[in-house]
């Protein structure tokens, strides 16, 4: 579980640096498919 929430932190600075680097766009498509990634682990 603890692993987890490390990968969600770091994804969650992943995203944000591609937020800034190649804009709201992609990086809302990222977030997409890391959330169904993480969610879809948790079941």
């Amino acid at each position: 579980m603890k692993a987890k929430l490390i990968a969600g932190v770091l994804a969650g600075a992943f995203l944000l640096g591609a937020a800034w680097a190649f804009g709201p766009e992609v990086a809302q498509d990222l977030f997409a498919t890391v959330a169904e990634f993480v969610t879809g682990g948790m079941e």
